[in-house]
């Protein structure tokens, strides 16, 4: 793969990833609003009459479980202080061979939405989602990403078009010798 067409990919990934997986993570925190049980009044007696407090929303922590680390990086970024966000696969580990164990498909279980890479690289994903007890799971698949985009910098050329000596030294002495020789 020629040198050029990486860092075309890894720029693609860093500005249009996180606007694709941020609307199923905004979902999948909607899905989960409505799940808490209304918590019931307390009233105490108090001799003062007072404003109520404005009452704080608080939004529910999505559980996010990711396989690979690069994946657990970008949802950590995209989710921030809203999930909590857990890898399976740890450092050192070949992604190709990993099996789940018993407590990771209780991870997944428990995960309101699991995000991996693709399933050429991680086969075992589908195996452990329908074992996993979880009918609510939102399954993300980071590799789901358009293909034919042509990307343009601010100076409106596609990236990996031939520059040549656009923007070389053409301005000769522009400025001139504004010290002299006095």
């Amino acid at each position: 793969m020629p040198k050029g067409d990486l860092s075309v990919n890894r720029r693609f990934f860093k500005r249009y990833a996180p606007m694709l997986i941020l609307p199923l993570l905004l979902i999948a925190l909607a899905c989960t609003s409505g799940d808490s049980a209304p918590t019931p009044e307390v009233s105490t007696p108090t001799s003062e009459v007072s404003a109520p407090a404005p009452e704080a929303k608080v939004s529910p922590v999505l559980n996010v479980v990711t396989t690979i680390y690069p994946v657990t990086y970008f949802a950590e970024r995209v989710g921030g202080d809203r999930t909590t966000v857990e890898s399976l696969i740890k450092a050192g580990v070949d992604a190709h061979d990993f099996e789940p164990t018993p407590s990771d498909i209780i991870k997944i279980s428990n995960a309101d939405v699991l995000v991996y890479n693709h399933p050429a690289f991680e086969s075992w994903v589908a195996d452990a989602v329908s074992t996993s007890a979880s009918e609510s799971l939102i399954v993300v698949k980071a590799a789901d990403l358009p293909e034919d985009i042509e990307f343009k910098d601010a100076h409106g050329h596609a990236h990996g078009d031939e520059h040549g000596d656009e923007h070389g030294d053409e301005h000769g002495d522009e400025h001139g010798d504004e010290h002299g020789d006095e």
